[in-house]
């Protein structure tokens, strides 16, 4: 395979074999999506120089969390590389907000993904982090691709920087990468019991955690019919027997906020459609990358004890 004599230049003697990252297998969610793709296909960046610092763009194509990241990588056994995220544009000098140094273990070719979900990096589509790749003069070759600016544009529009702001070298170099979101922004917290329905009602969202759409509607179910009831939220999450339930929503020092009152509909759903354009007090607007713990309370007689009860708790994150 020929390659540019620029690419030698910085990445030295090429192996002849491909070597794909490998890390422990991330877990799958059900929420999980690829995002974006650059093709690992006819370039090598041989870092053996750990002064060179590779700093590939990349922009976010959905809006979620980022879970996963994949790499194609050259090097014998024993070859070294330590990849790292960082938030914002390159050329990032930003603290990482994940890290790992990866050992080539066996020979030939691997493929793994690199579960980044701890780096907690929440993302807007067109938001832009950095993949940020240095060897240690032990072999490492990350495998990316090449296509020279009289033949088209590069195979990913983001670009890639070594060791300096500035595109690298003609532009038409990028790594070889997958990026995977996680969509669904929101997980439970705390537990329920159950009601006069027979069951414990849970809290779930359908619509975007984009506040700029501003469609996402808060669902209880199953409630008892008829019963009113309505939503509260506060900035922590909590435990605290209350009714025949358990608050799992904590105010800190803020406080806890009250939506407005609801009724419960045939199919047993307590529902609210969430305006975060008028927030009950501006102490709790919700602010693009906040996060919030959410919570159903409702009327329940039938069931005896003290007359009400409530749902679980949702935390949920909004995008920036």
């Amino acid at each position: 395979m020929l390659r540019p004599q620029s690419a030698l230049d910085v990445c030295g003697p090429l192996a002849l074999f491909t070597l794909v990252l490998l890390s422990t297998a991330a877990a799958v969610h059900a929420d999980e999506v690829v995002d974006q793709t650059s093709p690992a296909s006819n370039s090598d960046f041989y870092c053996s120089d750990p002064v060179n610092v590779w700093q590939q763009q990349i922009r976010a194509g959905i809006g979620g969390r980022l879970q996963k990241l994949e790499l194609v990588v050259r090097g014998p056994i024993g070859a070294e590389v330590d990849v790292r995220l960082r938030p914002s544009s390159a050329w990032s000098t930003d603290a990482p907000v994940w890290s790992t140094h990866f050992v080539k273990t066996a020979p030939g070719s691997e493929t793994v993904q690199f579960d980044v979900e701890s780096a907690n990096l929440i993302l807007a589509a067109g938001d832009t982090f950095v993949v940020e790749l240095q060897g240690n003069d032990t072999g490492a070759e990350v495998k990316g691709s090449y296509v020279h600016p009289t033949q088209g544009a590069p195979t990913y529009p983001e670009p890639l920087m070594l060791t300096v702001p500035g595109t690298y070298q003609d532009g038409g170099w990028r790594i070889g990468f997958r990026t995977w979101m996680e969509t669904d922004l929101s997980q439970p917290v705390c537990v329920s019991t159950a009601n006069s329905s027979g069951s414990a009602a849970t809290l779930a969202v359908t619509g975007s955690f984009d506040l700029a759409v501003n469609d996402l509607v808060l669902r209880a179910a199953p409630a008892p019919v008829g019963q009113p009831g309505f939503f509260v939220y506060g900035p922590e999450s909590d435990v605290v027997l209350l009714g025949d339930g358990i608050l799992c929503v904590g105010g800190g020092a803020l406080g806890i906020a009250r939506l407005p009152i609801e009724f419960v509909d045939g199919a047993g759903q307590l529902m609210h459609p969430l305006d975060v354009q008028a927030p009950p007090t501006a102490a709790f607007a919700i602010a693009p990358g906040s996060t919030w713990v959410f919570q159903a309370w409702f009327r329940d007689p039938a069931a005896g004890g003290t007359g009400f009860n409530l749902s679980d708790g949702l935390e949920i994150t909004f995008l920036p």
